[in-house]
């Protein structure tokens, strides 16, 4: 497993202990990263499904931060899936 592959890992754990004690801030923040690594590794599709996820937690718990990292991490994916497109 490379790097890719453990950051995934790592992300995915997150994820899950995160869902599981109710850290609705710290959810929103991995799926944005979430988001970010699927976008970094060609698979932006993927990743956007992530981010939009991100932003309707970030949306519900009223987070600027994160509501501004989903953005953030959306726009990179949605430029990203455009250029995979154009390929």
């Amino acid at each position: 497993m490379g790097d890719s592959g453990k950051a995934l890992s790592f992300y995915e754990r997150s994820l899950k202990i995160r869902e599981e004690i109710g850290d609705k801030d710290g959810v929103a923040w991995t799926l944005a990263g979430l988001c970010a690594h699927y976008q970094k590794s060609g698979q932006a599709k993927e990743g956007i499904a992530f981010g939009e996820r991100g932003l309707a937690v970030a949306e519900d718990i009223g987070s600027p931060e994160r509501i501004f990292g989903a953005h953030a991490a959306l726009g990179r994916a949605y430029a990203a899936m455009g250029k995979e497109m154009n390929n």
